[in-house]
């Protein structure tokens, strides 16, 4: 029997736990960075898709539409009740506004 050893290039043994805590305090800090410019260029594309702070869009030129009110609450209201109640608009800007669809109304229910 020959009793010389054989040797690999290759460890016999995976790497120790200890490597791999370096290896992620090393990787950790690019990843929070990467993370972070990530959600600023979404938060800045979603931004750039909404127009000003107010939604409105950018600029002058063109129809805006500008309601004297967003929201209006009836309260409590019989069953058999009819209500109504007109939300007026203007055209603040300097094109003519079309609206080409019905207005999207939300009914709140309750109990």
């Amino acid at each position: 029997m020959n009793n010389s050893r054989y040797t690999s290039h290759t460890p016999r043994h995976p790497a120790r736990r200890s490597d791999r805590r370096f290896a992620l305090r090393q990787i950790w800090p690019w990843l929070a960075i990467a993370g972070a410019l990530l959600v600023a260029l979404a938060w800045a594309a979603w931004g750039a898709n909404r127009g000003g702070p107010t939604g409105q869009p950018v600029g002058d030129s063109g129809p805006r539409i500008a309601f004297e009110e967003t929201f209006y609450d009836f309260g409590d209201v019989p069953l058999d009740e009819y209500v109504e109640h007109d939300f007026v608009y203007r055209n603040v800007g300097d094109q003519p506004l079309v609206i080409q669809e019905e207005p999207k109304i939300e009914l709140v229910e309750g109990c």
